[in-house]
């Protein structure tokens, strides 16, 4: 994988009304902010709700624990085990629209190789579709399944949505690596050329231009799920422990399926 290194760090404020405008504003220039500097003790959560509204996780959590499970290192991909992790955006399994910004900090960061949040910028790849293409990718829809190892957690969804969807607040791009189908007319699934090339182009695009950030001790990494794809490489330190909240844009949050369940 051919990475860079994360560039866009901001140094934490006293203020978080202060920190949290700032991230907004990195936010929207570049899709994603790493803030360090951030006290032990520190409240993550009371600084996020300033950037969105914290939405409830697969069981209904805010604040999810991202660490291995040994149960789920089984799985071919699954945020709880220490195994690569494959593109994608996150909930598109849900009806609605899915949260705006994803944030993870690390309660014990991976030592040794690996266990690096990588990142890439779903916009560019986007622009290299031709106006007809990206056309495609707004009118038609695709279905959009829960992962083996979520079903395994008891979350079994399925949705229909179009890779790219536009909204009062912005373009929405979905994107997975795997769990993005297509169904024929008979409801089998079928190859799709529009679909196969959106997912290829895509692995392709994401590993020459992501960037890799290996979150340290407090610090904080915040994207925009409508734009970014994410990964993360292998690990295997089995202590490593981050925190993930996802949050829905003020304003958008009663067209996410999650929000109106909370």
């Amino acid at each position: 994988m051919s990475s860079s290194s994360v560039t866009n760090t901001l140094t934490f404020r006293a203020g978080p009304a202060a920190s949290a405008a700032e991230i907004i504003d990195m936010i929207g220039a570049d899709g994603y902010a790493y803030v360090d500097g951030i006290p032990n003790d520190f409240d993550h959560l009371s600084l996020l709700s300033l950037i969105g509204i914290p939405v409830p996780q697969y069981q209904g959590e805010l604040v999810r624990d991202i660490k291995p499970d040994p149960q789920m290192q089984e799985f071919e991909v699954s945020a709880l085990n220490m195994k690569p992790l494959v593109p994608h955006t996150e909930l598109f399994e849900f009806a609605g629209l899915p949260p705006r910004y994803i944030a993870l900090w690390a309660v014990v960061p991976a030592h040794g190789p690996g266990g690096e949040t990588t990142l890439t910028d779903g916009y560019e790849l986007l622009r290299t579709f031709t106006p007809e293409e990206r056309a495609a990718l707004e009118a038609r829809e695709f279905e959009w399944r829960s992962p083996a190892s979520l079903t395994a957690e008891g979350v079994q969804r399925a949705a229909y949505h179009p890779i790219a969807e536009r909204t009062p607040w912005g373009t929405v791009l979905r994107y997975s690596g795997r769990e993005m189908r297509c169904r024929g007319l008979g409801g089998e699934y079928v190859d799709d050329p529009l679909l196969t090339e959106y997912r290829d182009r895509g692995l392709r695009f994401f590993e020459q231009a992501c960037h890799a950030v290996k979150i340290a001790r407090g610090a904080l990494l915040v994207w925009d799920n409508w734009r970014m794809y994410h990964s993360r490489s292998g690990f295997c330190d089995p202590r490593r422990h981050l925190r993930r909240v996802m949050l829905d844009q003020f304003g958008a949050g009663d067209a996410n399926e999650l929000s109106r369940a909370g």
